[in-house]
């Protein structure tokens, strides 16, 4: 796992990574995902993107059960959290099994749900003009 800091990664306003501009190869696709480990009604919430082979962690909160981020108080900015914490939670998250393969079967996963929708849009696009 790559730690936040070795890798700069930047947002638009709709919440999608923001695509780099290098020549002819373009930067391959970012996905979302948030991983929530409960324990005793705490939740220990890990923001996280995946580019199909590394997980990175983008935060960490610590919430009450059925409480959101944005209501309290839930923690420091990761990148300000010392390199052995952020390793550690790297290696907490890779022994629950999130790393480089569950990376990649997420974007695979995302991407055959967009070829889905993409079918299911054309089906419906062409009913309603009547093909």
């Amino acid at each position: 796992m790559r730690q936040q800091g070795e890798e700069e990664w930047t947002e638009d306003a709709t919440g999608d990574a923001a695509e780099e501009e290098e020549g002819d190869n373009p930067s391959p696709p970012s996905l979302f995902f948030e991983v929530r480990v409960t324990k005793a009604e705490r939740v220990l919430a890990f923001e996280c993107v995946t580019d199909g082979c590394e997980v990175d962690i983008l935060r960490v909160d610590l919430l009450r059960e059925g409480e959101e981020h944005d209501e309290l108080y839930t923690g420091p900015e990761y990148s300000s959290l010392d390199e052995t914490l952020q390793s550690a939670f790297a290696d907490y998250l890779e022994s629950r099994g999130v790393d480089g393969a569950l990376a990649e079967y997420l974007v695979e996963l995302a991407s055959d749900k967009e070829q889905r929708e993409y079918t299911n849009w054309l089906r419906g696009t062409a009913a309603f003009v009547g093909r």
